[in-house]
């Protein structure tokens, strides 16, 4: 898949929120009961297997509930619909939720090494370079 340029072309890729949904998600938006479910149904589903690439884990808590959106920002009002919840792996998560992976390096909660094993794990699951990766990046902010 080197040198695809559509954020869709990758598997994990970069899926950036737009602005005025930053803090919006599942977790917060249904009750605290509804979630377990979710999460157990989840779990029930797939097993502790990372959705994305396969990885398994041990324990349940390693793996993260993504929840994939669709947004569509020309309709009035712009609206997010989900299309799909899976369990990810940290790395996979990290890499869906890269704005959030960068800020979080920046107030010092993670390493720039976890920075960079995160773009590893996605130039190998994707035989991408670095390179590739930063064009991703490029193409997903824009």
């Amino acid at each position: 898949m080197a040198g695809a340029d559509s954020k869709h072309s990758y598997n994990p890729h970069i899926q950036l929120v737009p602005v005025p949904l930053w803090t919006a998600n599942m977790r917060k938006l249904m009750p605290q009961s509804q979630w377990t479910k979710l999460r157990k149904a989840l779990l029930e589903r797939q097993g502790l297997h990372c959705a994305t690439c396969g990885k398994a884990e041990a324990e349940s808590k390693k793996l993260s509930a993504h929840e994939e959106w669709r947004y569509d920002e020309d309709a009035k009002p712009p609206t997010a619909a989900i299309i799909n919840v899976s369990l990810l792996w940290w790395h996979c998560h990290h890499v869906e939720h890269w704005g959030v992976t960068k800020s979080l390096v920046a107030q010092g909660a993670l390493t720039e090494r976890a920075t960079n094993d995160t773009i590893e794990h996605f130039c190998r699951l994707n035989n991408a370079t670095r390179e590739d990766f930063l064009a991703h990046e490029k193409d997903a902010t824009a």
